[in-house]
């Protein structure tokens, strides 16, 4: 039995020798975010950050540790999320011929073939009726709509049980979202914080508007106007993925963000 279970190992082993270190899987998730993962394959980028958080607390060290079985397992599982959610960002749902990642990158629906919306948008444009110079009026002014859409950059932090503080290892990320706010001062963000399924509906509404609000806080710290910010708090809703174990349990504990545009 002992000799089975050290040749499993040694298999184990040398399955993620190719697997350099820790920064060579960060490289990894941060490649698929810029392929729109989000987007494209929401809960495979969520397990594959949350075993990766697992993975870096197990293993400290840049270099991974292969006898370590918690290190090889969340290695395992990060690198099998990484896998799963590049197969649904190169994937084509609609047939059409464009994978999902670059419908993300020109605006279109990736559930919906390009000669479909062409179709649509050209049967919902309204027929012009000519009319007389004399009868011409100029356009009333409509009431200015908020248009929300995901932000394209990192736009998701995790949080650990029972907490509303931001990790230090998603500063950078956070940083981002400040320079892109200050590039287009046109633009507000929303940030929607959520819970897991543990504890009351109304405490966990207030962690998660707790949650959106330190965030909120460090953005205005950082320069951004107030005003530019909207925070909700969504609390035990909307899961990415069930919450049957703590590794599903953190993925669903996080902050999403969205840019606000006016129309």
């Amino acid at each position: 039995m002992k000799k089975i279970f050290m040749l499993s190992l040694l298999s184990v082993s040398f399955a993620f020798a190719q697997v350099k270190d820790i920064k060579t899987i960060e490289y990894e998730i941060e490649k698929i975010k810029e392929l729109h993962a989000k987007e494209c394959a929401p809960d495979e980028l969520g397990k594959a950050e949350s075993y990766f958080d697992k993975l870096k607390e197990v293993n400290p060290k840049n270099e991974i540790d292969l006898n370590n079985l918690k290190a090889v397992e969340y290695l395992r599982k990060t690198e099998q999320s990484i896998t799963l959610a590049k197969a649904k960002i190169y994937s084509d749902n609609d047939k059409d011929g464009v994978p999902c990642y670059q419908e993300i990158a020109r605006g279109t629906n990736p559930e919906v073939p390009d000669i479909e919306k062409k179709v649509a948008k050209e049967e919902a444009k309204p027929k012009e009726e000519i009319k007389p110079q004399e009868e011409i009026k100029p356009k009333e002014e409509t009431t200015k709509k908020e248009n929300v859409e995901p932000l394209l950059t990192q736009a998701r932090i995790h949080f650990q049980f029972n907490k509303a503080s931001i990790k230090k290892e998603y500063l950078p990320y956070l940083n981002i979202i400040v320079k892109k706010l200050k590039e287009d001062n046109s633009k507000k963000v929303k940030i929607i914080g959520y819970t897991d399924n543990i504890g009351s509906k109304d405490y966990n509404d207030k962690l998660a508007k707790k949650r959106a609000m330190a965030i909120k806080n460090y953005l205005v710290k950082k320069g951004i106007s107030p005003d530019r910010i909207i925070i909700e708090g969504k609390g035990k809703s909307d899961y990415l993925v069930s919450n049957d174990n703590e590794i599903n349990r953190f993925t669903n504990r996080r902050a999403d963000f969205f840019i606000v545009n006016i129309e």
